[in-house]
């Protein structure tokens, strides 16, 4: 979508998306591949892991 603040990194298959305060493109992939891990981007400091399937930080 060209976003590029607030990306998410699938830990399943290496997809990159914006998150739901954006268009919301990594929460559809979760969905539609079955990959319900993501994590922060850039990773450093603030940095979290993130469960659709639980709905929490993991």
């Amino acid at each position: 979508c060209g976003s590029e603040f607030n990306l998410r990194v699938c830990t399943t298959c290496g997809h990159v998306g914006c998150c739901e305060s954006q268009k919301g493109h990594n929460t559809a992939h979760a969905k539609a591949a079955g990959h319900p891990v993501i994590k922060s981007l850039p990773m450093g400091e603030g940095h979290f892991t993130w469960c659709y399937e639980c709905n929490s930080y993991d």
